[in-house]
């Protein structure tokens, strides 16, 4: 059920093509408040119309996960997608960010998101020394950072009370995040120097370490946050705050 009637478009677009991509714009434009017209040369949907990578029409090519995969300044004019877009960016961030935290403690992404047994998964792997963290850090979390912050702030002044509180805490969990990943480049220094100590309480306490660090990442790897319905009942009172 939608509540409320935009009396006034806050932009009126024309949509070229009404193809399965075409149609998803002017419908998302549309609940942004925006004025849509459709263009096509034949009936609505198309009758041929199919997802570009799906029909094979265009190649489908693995993503750079070092590149912002939701951030678009096109959306910048429209603060609730400009939001859903932001806190989309930040589980891309966390994702590589997991991966980047399980190699510091021996274990790789898919072990940490399957159902496997953590402990019995650590006994079995052993910490790298030779991983470049650097190298991981510049590629995989600082660009990403970098644009989360960045679109953030360009998001922010035209945003609405309600949008700049969800906004605050996306920028806290993005915060916390990239100080998790530093602290685990040093950690990684002593977990690989006393996995084989011969000090059995210096060793069980790293290896307690590891096992409460992986189980926190499975478990918020596990959680999906329902940022559609809290954004879709964050709109639906700025939709009202409108009335």
């Amino acid at each position: 059920m939608r509540f409320g009637v935009r009396i006034m478009a806050r932009a009126f677009v024309t949509v070229i093509g009404a193809g399965v991509a075409g149609l998803t714009v002017a419908l998302e434009l549309a609940e942004r408040g925006a004025g849509v017209t459709v263009l096509d040369k034949g009936p609505a949907p198309g009758p041929q119309a199919c997802s570009w990578y799906a029909g094979g029409m265009i190649p489908e090519k693995p993503r750079d996960i070092s590149q912002p995969y939701f951030l678009n300044d096109a959306v910048l004019d429209f603060p609730d997608t400009a939001l859903k877009a932001t806190f989309s960016e930040i589980g891309h961030l966390f994702r590589n960010a997991a991966d980047y935290i399980g190699k510091g403690i021996g274990l790789e992404s898919e072990e940490i998101r399957s159902n496997k047994d953590l402990n019995q998964l650590l006994q079995s792997s052993r910490p790298l020394s030779d991983i470049d963290f650097d190298d991981l850090y510049e590629r995989r979390i600082k660009n990403l950072y970098g644009a989360i912050v960045e679109f953030a702030s360009e998001a922010e002044p035209k945003m609405l009370p309600e949008q700049v509180e969800a906004l605050d805490a996306g920028k806290t969990i993005v915060r916390d995040i990239v100080q998790a990943v530093k602290d685990v480049k040093h950690l990684q220094k002593n977990v690989t120097r006393f996995f084989d100590s011969e000090n059995d309480e210096i060793r069980q306490q790293y290896a307690t370490l590891r096992l409460r660090i992986a189980e926190v990442l499975r478990a918020v790897s596990q959680v999906e946050l329902d940022r559609e319905t809290y954004l879709q009942a964050l709109d639906m009172r700025v939709k009202l705050r409108h009335q």
